[in-house]
């Protein structure tokens, strides 16, 4: 058999906000797949980010192998972190093995994946591109894209801008960024030849983010019959979304094999904690303090500034373009927390990871062998958990002491309820507070996973499915071996008798040596319009 597979990506998405949207009707589409097919929670990785976990979807590697606990690692050589891009995916994702053996794939709208590279069929990267650069493989398909629109394609929007306290404005761009990324699924679908077929919408993870505080009635900042009027808007949305799948379903049929997956779940986030200013109370970390004041000036008076005008919506809506010239400006002056750390004193510190990822590295220029390490580490390990204890607060802690690159501390408050601030270090260590008035969102573990199609059970899932599962699980789909070092099973449990009758699972090293491995790391230009592509999303 020759079954085709598409796969819906929708961020953030979790059952918690889905189950009573489809009890109250406005997800009839996506209700129906249910009914019909299989459906459970997918635990996301640990910690809960979108750039490794859907690294980890793409590859079936957990983040000790691909190196990535944040959007950011560490590099091997000193403290500064790089970012996830697409070379990080190249030669071992699911789509390089099927382009492989000569499956035509098309990728859309996937994050990280930056900048895209030569496959059988097409590619579009998704969070972390820039419409100002190459963003299309082939690049002829940028021009293509923007002729089927009649405008230019967008793949993000700066929702924790200033700008965005205006949520009627947030909304409005939130359709139009939306819009044109589902009339082009809609022709890739249609037009071109495809076996395997990838779209993400990240719009689902913005919407969330800034509006959870309209839907929680509980949320610090809710605001009464004002958020009745936007928690009817984020309905409107995700009724959007389902009215796309069910078109997405009418356009290929139901001999073609559907999951929809999100990379993690979603929950309040009303508290702050200060981790580097909570290392240099504990006398763990030290500042130059020849930089701290004019630093702290930097980022304090850009800030300002920067919301000044955004208080001025008219002007921001009337002058877009002098408003964009005066972010990047600013985008500028920003400075790394690691430049304020002194590394010569300093013997733990996180370097300055996004705010959802508490990760503390043990400096080991001063502390030289493994038993001082590990002591440090429990000392540390245990004042987190008493200074949490006082303050009523549940802190959780994960060690990775095999991994060269990864955190010698992870760190978690209140089941990912509690952002991470790395480069504030004022003011009390933890705050009752969101992250900002565009950040009232965070992340959980609960994702979701929902498959139906011809070679698909209905049943209920029992067993815990995580995201390493997929890949072997789409490899499966196309009855092609699988590489030993992936760490997911497959998920034989979700397909009828009359496939896994005919099929059999093989386990072998040798297809993965086939694929060409793709080394190394961005541009230090696209380094940096990276970081703040991910600042403009509030990560940092």
């Amino acid at each position: 058999m020759n079954r085709k597979v598409l796969i819906i990506g929708l961020d953030g998405a979790t059952f918690d906000v889905l189950n009573p949207l489809m009890e109250e009707g406005w997800m009839p589409n996506l209700k129906k797949l249910i009914e019909n097919g299989v459906s459970c929670s997918l635990q996301s990785t640990i910690p809960p980010i979108s750039g490794p976990a859907w690294l980890s979807l793409a590859t079936g590697l957990n983040p000790g192998k691909t190196g990535f606990f944040d959007f950011l690692k560490r590099e091997m050589n000193g403290f500064r972190l790089r970012a996830i891009n697409s070379k990080d995916f190249a030669g071992r994702s699911i789509w390089d093995y099927l382009s492989s053996i000569g499956k035509r794939v098309i990728i859309l709208n996937y994050p990280l994946l930056r900048p895209p590279y030569k496959i059988n069929g097409y590619m579009i990267s998704g969070l972390g591109s820039s419409p100002d650069e190459e963003f299309t493989y082939p690049k002829k398909l940028k021009q293509k894209l923007n002729k089927i629109l009649g405008a230019e394609y967008e793949i993000t929007i700066p929702y924790h801008d200033p700008k965005y306290n205006d949520t009627d404005l947030f909304i409005k761009d939130l359709y139009r960024v939306f819009n044109k990324k589902v009339k082009v699924s809609e022709y890739l679908l249609t037009k071109e030849k495809w076996d395997f077929f990838w779209v993400v919408f990240s719009e689902t993870d913005w919407l969330q983010h800034l509006m959870w505080r309209h839907i929680d009635e509980k949320h610090l900042l809710h605001e009464g019959e004002n958020s009745e009027k936007y928690k009817q808007a984020f309905k409107e949305f995700w009724g959007k979304i389902d009215e796309v799948i069910g078109q997405f379903y009418r356009i290929v049929g139901d001999k073609v094999n559907i999951i929809v997956l999100s990379d993690h779940g979603f929950g309040l986030n009303d508290q702050v904690f200060k981790l580097n200013a909570w290392l240099e109370h504990e006398g763990y970390l030290l500042r130059k303090k020849q930089r701290r004041k004019t630093l702290n000036l930097i980022k304090g008076g850009a800030y300002m500034f920067l919301k000044a005008i955004a208080k001025k919506i008219t002007l921001v809506r009337l002058f877009p373009g002098l408003y964009e010239r005066g972010r990047k400006i600013i985008s500028n002056l920003s400075v790394n927390v690691l430049d304020e750390i002194d590394l010569d004193k300093s013997v733990a510190f996180d370097p300055g990871h996004t705010i959802p990822m508490g990760g503390i590295y043990i400096n080991s220029c001063l502390v030289t062998t493994p038993q001082a390490r590990e002591r440090l580490i429990a000392e540390i390990r245990a004042k987190l958990k008493e200074w949490g204890n006082q303050h009523g607060l549940k802190v959780k802690t994960w060690t990775f002491s095999g991994e060269s690159t990864g955190p010698d501390l992870l760190i978690e408050i209140n089941n990912w309820r509690c952002v991470m601030l790395k480069d504030q270090f004022e003011g009390e260590l933890f705050e009752q507070r969101p992250y900002s008035l565009r950040h009232t969102g965070s992340h959980r573990m609960n994702g979701i996973f929902i498959a139906n199609g011809p070679d698909i059970a209905n049943i209920i899932i029992e067993k815990k499915i995580q995201i390493c599962d997929i890949t072997p699980t789409l490899l499966y789909f196309f009855n092609l071996p699988i590489p030993k070092i992936i760490d997911g099973r497959i998920l034989k449990e979700i397909f009828n008798y009359e496939y896994l009758k005919k099929h059999s699972n093989r386990w072998n090293n040798d297809f993965l040596q086939r694929i060409n491995q793709i080394g190394g790391k961005l541009t230090e230009k696209e380094e940096k319009a990276l970081r703040q592509k991910l600042k403009d999303l509030g990560y940092m």
